[in-house]
């Protein structure tokens, strides 16, 4: 560092020392905040091609600002002396949290994966492939933020493949991609495979394709099966397999096309209404306190086992007690009872009798046919012989009578109850604000076509939302609605968008549909909406070059143009 910089950036003591370069906690005095300074091994300084790296990275990585990318502060160079400034992570590395907690439970493996997407996405949109996920570059914060670290091995959609040793193989073994590691051109799906294959061992605890030694990971990379995730872990549902496998697809055009699509496969897995509580259960796990889920259910399955064990000792221990004490004040009683429950369970010639578990009795009375209309009135003389002194149940059960000019008349019929009205269905509230205004669909009906719904009342339950506008990703979503509560969506369309970059005479001005859009090199891709263009190439002492070039989604193309003198 020059002379300034060791004194901006104070030294406290080391973190990691990798094979291109030393990683130091530090202090940013100007700014008094903690920092992370990486600075290439002095050995590697003789060699071109690592320092251009170098330089690729903190290039590359500086341009991209996304909450889920750790964020790269100064870059520099003096006397062969290269390194980067970070942004310091008070937290855990996802290898650290795998190390210490094996498996993950799948919801939280999934939430990770997701948020990881997001900064894929945010880094392949500005045309960079990281080519080395793994859950070494994977920080989380103490406050359940994940983000991703070291662009070290990024690579540009241009010509910086040629910067590279011929057949060098850059990257990871174990996470690395099928195309990756035979040398093949890559895209932004190859870091759907790392992720896939880092997904994988988050749900298992198995890494799919270790072998003793580099020639036989990437034998099992290129040609390895592997044994579907639930085989080795029963709590991992089919939709999250199929999320998995479908990212370790070898084949990358079969894969998810991009990281945003894969990151929507897995909201629709575990539902936007929840990953705020996953995350704070994330939060919980990188801080030490553990996962509130699964305290929570150790402590509600020990419980119950130990009040059903009790109830029923409790139970039977009553009903000893009281019959002794029973039989030793009035051994007859016992008797009675006998004669009662006897006349009780004979069969009642009564019509239409109904079944007392019908009723909810308990299981002793489960046989007896009783008939609330025309059940037996019992004179007093029966009365005197069946009924136990204070017995109410029985007295209950004497239907009041009245008499008129000396007749004995039953009162007890009642007039029919009115059926009970129908059940009102339980409704809840979804409320949608899309940008730009796009088609809005609740479960396949159209509610709006502009940027807001309003209060949409819907029955409580599962709704599928779909919004959808030309030029724009495709947005779906399945959303739980909760009975007298409000669910509010604020949700931002992605456009479609592809890449064009120029390999031709430097200081050419770019136009694109007349519109001046820089010179020749741009160092990155210039990103357009899919579609057809007008490209223009002007400089001075050359023959204008235009043609009408159609930007294919999802992909960068490259314009070899050679200028002409006039």
């Amino acid at each position: 560092m020059t002379e300034h910089d060791e004194r901006n950036y104070q030294i406290l003591n080391t973190l990691a020392t990798g094979g291109t370069a030393v990683l130091y906690k530090a202090i940013q005095t100007s700014l008094d905040r903690h920092v992370v300074v990486k600075r290439l091994h002095s050995h590697l300084i003789s060699d071109p091609n690592f320092t251009k790296r170098f330089e690729i990275e903190a290039k590359a990585a500086a341009s991209l600002d996304h909450e889920n990318i750790v964020r790269i502060i100064d870059f520099g160079s003096s006397h062969d002396n290269y390194y980067i400034v970070m942004e310091y992570i008070d937290g855990l590395s996802l290898k650290e949290l795998l190390d210490k907690h094996g498996a993950l439970d799948p919801e939280l493996a999934l939430l990770i994966a997701r948020e990881i997407c997001l900064g894929l996405d945010h880094a392949h949109q500005h045309g960079i492939v990281h080519r080395d996920i793994k859950p070494a570059n994977i920080m989380i914060t103490a406050d359940g933020q994940v983000k991703i670290t070291d662009f070290g091995l990024a690579k540009l959609h241009q010509a910086q493949t040629h910067q590279t040793v011929a057949n060098t193989l850059l990257g990871t073994p174990l996470y690395m991609s099928p195309e990756q590691a035979i040398g093949d051109t890559v895209d932004g799906r190859s870091d759907l495979f790392s992720l896939g294959t880092m997904c994988y061992e988050m749900t298992t605890g198995t890494q799919p394709f270790l072998g003793d030694n580099y020639a036989v990971v990437i034998q099992n990379i290129l040609n390895g099966s592997i044994p579907q995730p639930s085989k080795l872990r029963k709590n991992i549902s089919s939709e999250i397999e199929s999320t998995i496998m479908k990212a370790l697809r070898r084949e990358s055009g079969k894969r998810y096309r991009t990281a945003l699509e894969m990151a929507r496969a897995i909201e629709m897995i575990i539902g936007q209404e929840t990953i705020l509580s996953v995350k704070r259960r994330l939060k919980h796990l990188v801080q030490g306190k553990g996962d509130p889920k699964i305290a929570g259910n150790a402590a509600s399955s020990y419980r119950p086992r130990r009040s059903r064990r009790l109830i029923p000792a409790l139970l039977a221990a009553a009903a000893i007690a009281i019959s002794t004490a029973v039989y030793i004040l009035d051994p007859g009683t016992l008797d009675v009872l006998r004669i009662k429950f006897s006349a009780m369970r004979a069969p009642d010639p009564s019509p239409a009798p109904i079944e007392a578990h019908m009723l909810g009795s308990s299981d002793m009375f489960s046989t007896m046919p009783i008939d609330p209309v025309h059940e037996p009135v019992f004179a007093d003389s029966t009365a005197s012989a069946l009924e136990i002194p204070g017995d109410t149940a029985v007295a209950a059960r004497k239907p009041a009578a009245t008499v008129t000019a000396g007749v004995e008349t039953n009162t007890t019929e009642q007039e029919p109850e009115p059926p009970p009205p129908p059940p009102q269905p339980a409704v809840g509230y979804l409320d949608i604000t899309v940008e730009p205004s796009a088609e809005v669909y609740i479960d396949g009906e159209k509610k709006t076509d502009g940027t807001h719904t309003g209060a949409l009342e819907l029955e409580a339950g599962i709704h599928s939302i779909l919004c959808e506008k030309q030029g724009y990703r495709e947005y779906s979503e399945s959303i739980t609605i909760t009975k007298g509560e409000m669910s509010k969506r604020r949700i931002i369309l992605q456009r479609v968008q592809g890449g064009v970059f120029f390999n031709t005479t430097p200081g050419a001005m770019i136009y694109i549909n007349g519109a001046y859009k820089g010179l020749t090199p741009t160092g990155r891709p210039i990103m357009l909406p899919t579609g057809n263009f007008r490209i223009e190439l002007k400089k001075a002492g050359y023959k204008t070059w235009s043609n009408d070039v159609y930007i294919p989604p999802d992909e960068t193309i490259w314009l070899d143009i050679k200028l002409s003198p006039q």
